[in-house]
């Protein structure tokens, strides 16, 4: 059934490119970009969302089109990935000499512009801090257990206390971070798989010791809220201040809570999941640390850059901890590293991610991973990232100029009818081309 419904997306995309009335395939082409880009945007919202391997993403961080990503977002990088694609097609039909050149053009303006976007520094480098990752590659079969949680609980905080005392043998290229910046110690998601009040205070203290004075750790474990909700959350320690609670707020369907409860309640206690009946949070972020702002998402809400893109403007560094030990060996793990690559190009700024079994990485703030753990590895990395300040374009408007752009390009597109002379042979292609010609 979920496969079924994201298969309309591109359906219907595919349905009004080819109900544009005559104009042409120019027309009819620029028509199946402009529907293919608002599909995908629609597809991030409706019934909660879901915008996972959007066309966009393809293009992070390597190829020009991911220029335009800091501009619109990864929805304006898809975008131009449409009208590229849409071009070649027109490009392999016979063409006279002037619609071939023109759409030639059209494509290489395209590439240059987001190459040119590519290359310009939207965010400036304000301080830096050293970041320690941990991945304690604890199966997720094997995670609920109570000798498994002890275990988790030792193994997370042995890391800590080696990610400090052995930076430059974690394989870090940068031999380990100055001794004047801070520290950010990341455990991934629910890494301590127990509500906070569970853990033995002493525990937290030791974890938050581990990142020094002046310095934080952010860690994923259970919190029950004072109206009693259990949030699956990340909270900040430290030992110049008291622990801070960030609740997920987008919470995923089926898995952390369940829709139409009250029918589906037999399958949720048929499979026995652990921890799926829980509550959002309410606390937006981003968490003051002692070194400035981190933005904060968990695991699926990195992929909604403009549900996240609120706490941007405040934050030096963005932090996501995620746990895609359900997804095993899938290529689920790399697609959603690109996704927190792509979010780090949409604010210019530096994100630290870290994962329960891969992939673990701290990516810069054109998207790039620069250091990484391998997946199915229980290691940690330690490296030196920039706080960066100031606004990206896309930080500032989010998506908007995009979905416009793609209404007006549909609205031209199918305004074409109005002065081609496809009108007249009852819309047939060759009016189209002719009227082009």
């Amino acid at each position: 059934l979920f496969v079924f419904v994201l298969a309309l997306f591109p359906a219907a995309a595919a349905g009004v490119g080819g109900a544009v009335p005559v104009g042409g395939a120019a027309a009819r082409l620029a028509a199946l970009a402009a529907a293919w880009s608002l599909a995908e945007w629609v597809r991030g919202f409706a019934f909660t969302g879901f915008p996972f391997l959007s066309v966009g993403y393809s293009q992070v961080p390597e190829s020009p089109l991911a220029g335009f990503a800091p501009v619109g977002g990864v929805g304006a990088s898809g975008l131009a990935a449409a009208l590229i694609a849409a071009g070649l097609a027109f490009l392999a039909r016979p063409l006279p000499s002037l619609s071939s050149s023109f759409s030639t053009v059209l494509i290489l303006f395209i590439l240059l512009c987001g190459a040119a976007a590519g290359r310009m520094e939207w965010t400036r480098l304000d301080g830096r801090v050293s970041v320690s990752l941990l991945q304690g590659n604890v199966a997720q079969d094997q995670k609920w257990g109570p000798d498994e949680t002890r275990r988790a609980l030792a193994d997370y905080l042995a890391l800590a206390a080696d990610s400090g005392a052995g930076a430059g043998a974690s394989g870090d290229a940068s031999g380990g971070a100055s001794e004047d910046v801070s520290r950010l110690i990341i455990l991934p998601e629910t890494a301590l798989p127990l509500r906070m009040r569970d853990i033995p205070e002493d525990y937290l203290r030791d974890l938050a010791r581990a990142a020094g004075p002046g310095g934080a750790v952010i860690a994923g474990m259970f919190y029950e809220s004072e109206s009693g909700g259990l949030q699956n959350a990340a909270v900040a320690l430290g030992e110049d201040f008291s622990p801070v609670v960030y609740g997920k707020r987008h919470l995923v369907p089926y898995g952390e809570y369940l829709p139409f409860a009250e029918w589906l309640s037999p399958f949720l206690r048929a499979n026995e999941i652990p921890y799926s009946e829980l509550s959002p949070g309410d606390f937006a972020g981003p968490f003051v640390l002692p070194f400035g702002g981190a933005g904060i998402s968990i695991c699926y809400e990195d992929s909604f850059g403009e549900e996240w893109r609120g706490q941007w403007s405040e934050s030096g560094i963005l932090t996501n901890i995620t746990n895609d030990a359900w997804y095993d060996d899938s290529p689920m793990l790399a697609q959603h590293l690109q996704m927190s690559q792509a979010r780090a190009l949409e604010s210019g700024r530096w994100l630290a991610r870290a994962t329960n079994t891969g992939e673990t990485a701290l990516i810069d703030h054109r998207g790039r991973a620069v250091e990484r753990i391998p997946a199915r590895e229980k290691m940690f990395l330690t490296a030196e990232a920039e706080l960066r300040s100031g606004e990206t374009p896309y930080g500032r408007r989010g998506g908007a100029p995009v979905v416009w752009g793609s209404l007006l390009l549909l609205i031209l597109s199918a305004a074409t009818r109005m002065f081609s002379g496809g009108g007249r042979n009852g819309g047939g292609e060759g009016g189209g081309e002719g009227a082009m010609r």
